[in-house]
């Protein structure tokens, strides 16, 4: 069964869902897995609290392909609500981290997606708010389509360096 047609039924079948605690949502594809935590699934859209992605192919993917994994990721993922952007590098662990360039806006606070990108582990996307005038930030729900959630799992997966197993 094809990735988007996977994660079509689960959404079908998590319609109506509507919880402060997520449920989570798992799917396969070769050697990755997809993980999504709902807190809201309609006919039309769903909220997300976080997206995690692992792949097998990861293990030995050199530093420079993380990098390259990142600005991939950066160039297919124009769809969401801001664009997104390498920000930090730390070579000795393998991980870049990504955010929106620039951030949101929304009643005054900053919005915005951040990943963090790790071989061997995958990726994490998330969203989050920084309040105007205070210190910290809140992670809050992304929110999409059906359409545009397969798309964003599919371009993930696609995304993915190293051999497939």
């Amino acid at each position: 069964m094809a990735l988007s047609t996977k994660v079509l039924k689960s959404l079908t079948s998590l319609h109506g869902y509507s919880s402060e605690q997520p449920t989570c949502a798992i799917w396969t594809s070769q050697d990755v897995r997809v993980e999504v935590d709902f807190t809201v699934v309609d006919r039309m859209s769903c909220s997300i609290r976080e997206l995690r992605l692992q792949a097998d192919r990861l293990e030995n993917v050199a530093f420079d392909k993380v990098k390259e994994w990142a600005d991939d990721i950066c160039n297919r993922l124009t769809y969401l609500l801001e664009n997104m952007g390498a920000l930090e590098q730390d070579e000795k662990q393998k991980k870049v981290l990504v955010r929106s360039t620039p951030p949101g806006k929304q009643d005054g606070d900053t919005v915005f997606y951040e990943a963090v990108l790790h071989a061997p582990s995958g990726v994490s996307l998330q969203r989050f708010r920084s309040q105007s005038g205070q210190s910290g930030r809140e992670q809050i729900d992304m929110h999409c389509t059906h359409e545009v959630l397969v798309k964003l799992v599919q371009d993930l997966v696609d995304s993915v360096p190293g051999q497939q197993t």
